[in-house]
């Protein structure tokens, strides 16, 4: 949920009240999103709250999602290579998108971006 009352220059973190105050979450999964690890922070927090995920496989398959292959496997492979990643946090990742992508979701393939 992006909110209106986050305003520019407002502490990101703030986000994750937003998220832990949220009663559903729609997750979009796309090529680019291991790539990110503030989605994947974003996606780690609405796991952990135990709330429905209704996720939006786009342009990607719920198995690459679970697994990290496809387009999410040079993203892990660069946070594992890195020394600097903090290992603990990449496994916290992993098992996030394990769990979201086993939820039955709306895979939508082959759109126009």
């Amino acid at each position: 949920m992006d909110s209106k009352k986050l305003k520019k220059g407002q502490k990101v973190k703030e986000l994750f009240g937003y998220i832990e105050r949220s009663k559903i979450f729609v997750p979009i999964f796309s090529k680019g999103y291991a790539d990110s690890e503030w989605c994947l922070k974003e996606i780690t927090n609405m796991v952990e709250c135990k709330r429905l995920i209704i996720p939006v496989f786009f342009n990607v398959e719920p198995r690459d999602v679970r697994g990290q292959s496809g387009p999410f496997a040079p993203a892990f492979r660069r946070y594992l290579e890195n020394s600097m990643t903090n290992k603990e946090e990449v496994r916290k990742w992993k098992n996030a998108l394990i769990e979201a992508g086993e939820v039955s979701g709306y895979t939508l393939a082959n759109t126009c971006v």
